[in-house]
């Protein structure tokens, strides 16, 4: 893996911009029908899933935990596609998948940093991220509000929250490319 982690921090970047603009649109529209929240959030979670499987695949000579991002990305991938099947789910029905994504992504992303906690000095933003995925998600499925502008208005906040998150996650890997590779891959 001869770019180590670093050279996939373009992922990373795609991730948090793609998050961000998903959150820009749902504040932008707090009007929007239920149907077409669904859509933006199916495309988002479809787009994030298949970065997920890209990443698994390419890793899983490397990696042997390839297989958690190949289960995320799955998991991403799913949910996507369930929501362009019943696009006139109700909004707590919608609260669920998200709530259900949300929890699923902030266990991953906060496990990932179990592993690279030696050389992320930015790590704590890859737990801060996966943290408020899990609170997000535990909070929109302990308490479901039944307002669509305010479900939009949570929505696209925390977007842009985790987007920017990301965003940042994405440079910081840029100035780590040579210490992982020589800390964990012992100069591969």
């Amino acid at each position: 893996m001869r770019n180590g982690l670093s050279g996939y921090r373009w992922v990373l970047l795609v991730r948090g911009v793609a998050a961000a603009l998903f959150g820009i649109m749902a504040l932008t529209w707090p009007a929007i029908t239920l149907v077409v929240l669904v859509v933006f959030f199916g495309v988002y979670t479809f787009t994030d899933g298949i970065l997920a499987l890209y990443v698994g695949i390419r890793v899983r000579r490397d990696d042997e935990r390839w297989w958690m991002i190949i289960l995320r990305g799955l998991v991403g991938v799913g949910i996507g596609v369930l929501t362009f099947v019943s696009p006139g789910v109700t909004a707590r029905a919608l609260l669920y998948l998200i709530a259900a994504w949300a929890i699923i992504t902030g266990v991953f992303e906060t496990t990932a940093v179990i592993w690279l906690y030696r050389i992320i000095h930015a790590g704590w933003l890859w737990v801060l991220y996966g943290i408020l995925a899990l609170i997000i998600g535990v909070l929109l499925a302990a308490f479901p509000v039944p307002a669509v502008t305010v479900i939009t208005w949570l929505i696209g906040i925390c977007a842009i929250v985790l987007g920017a998150l990301l965003i940042i996650l994405a440079f910081a890997f840029r100035s780590l490319r040579h210490k992982f590779e020589r800390e964990i891959l012992g100069g591969y």
